[in-house]
């Protein structure tokens, strides 16, 4: 009896203790086909080989890593991207994202979760950040369009991405601010916003979870893009429509309105020629003659 109830709070502990960034592993074969549906594999890109690319009319031409569709949050691991896309908690938890020249920005797997895979940047009241390059890469120095810069107050929120500096400014704002690995401080945020940040706790997702069953679906992909791939729904013929009864017209009376024909104008209702009076004609009397 004993042992039981040590083995059922030994699971419950199991459970309900925050997972680390070194404690959650995955295998990148699980990865393929869920995202299969949302972009497409490539296996020439240098220094990482294989990568993942998303599908540009899903995420926009203008897509960035860690800025586009998304927000910060305060939790247990430490600050964690809370992406609005469905596959966003593989590719803003497990690998890292790279620019490539040929395809733009493009995923690489890997096995570990973090709560995101960044670069951070702060000082002088604003807080940056970029994605982290995979190991392959990490002698290659990160252009400074990778990174966004927001002031801290706007961090928090939803459309911080949106709210970023001018990206003529970065080169100034990577000179004044210093790098630092956990990012900015939960109390220096919090009196910046003017909330009182209580981290949440993280919940990874584990391997059972990844599937090709779970893969994102049409419906959870942008909407205009779902209907692009959607096939076309015949709709049904339109009952037929009752014949419409046309109102009498009462006739109308000739008006002087007059109607061109040709270069001649004609009265609608030309009113008929005056009769000339007959002339009488008399002849003379004969002299004589009565």
């Amino acid at each position: 009896m004993l042992r039981s109830l040590a083995l059922a709070l030994a699971l419950v502990l199991a459970f309900a203790a925050p997972a680390r960034a070194d404690e959650v592993t995955i295998s990148a074969q699980g990865f393929h086909d869920y995202l299969a549906a949302t972009g497409h594999w490539v296996t020439d890109v240098p220094g990482v080989g294989e990568a993942w690319h998303p599908n540009p009319f899903i995420v926009g031409n203008d897509f960035r890593p860690y800025a586009t569709r998304g927000h910060w949050e305060w939790t247990e691991a430490g600050w964690s991207f809370e992406s609005d896309f469905a596959w966003g908690w593989a590719t803003f938890h497990y690998g890292q994202w790279t620019f490539d020249e040929a395809f733009g920005w493009v995923w690489v797997p890997g096995t570990t979760w973090a709560p995101a895979w960044v670069e951070w940047r702060v000082g002088g009241e604003v807080v940056g950040w970029a994605p982290r390059r995979p190991e392959a890469l990490e002698d290659v120095p990160l252009a400074e369009g990778a990174w966004t810069f927001v002031a801290t107050a706007d961090f928090l929120r939803r459309d911080a991405p949106e709210r970023a500096l001018p990206s003529t400014h970065i080169a100034e704002l990577l000179s004044r601010t210093e790098s630092l690995r956990a990012g900015p401080s939960a109390d220096v945020v919090g009196a910046a916003t003017g909330s009182a940040l209580e981290p949440r706790p993280v919940a990874p997702i584990a391997q059972a979870q990844v599937n090709p069953a779970s893969r994102p679906k049409p419906s959870d992909r942008d909407p205009i893009v779902a209907r692009a791939e959607s096939k076309p729904v015949k709709t049904p013929p339109a009952p037929p429509r009752a014949p419409e009864k046309k109102p009498s017209r009462t006739p109308r009376k000739p008006t002087g309105i007059t109607r061109s024909v040709g270069p001649i104008v004609i009265p609608a209702s030309a009113p008929p020629p005056a009769r000339q009076p007959s002339a009488t004609v008399r002849t003379p009397e004969r002299r004589g003659q009565r």
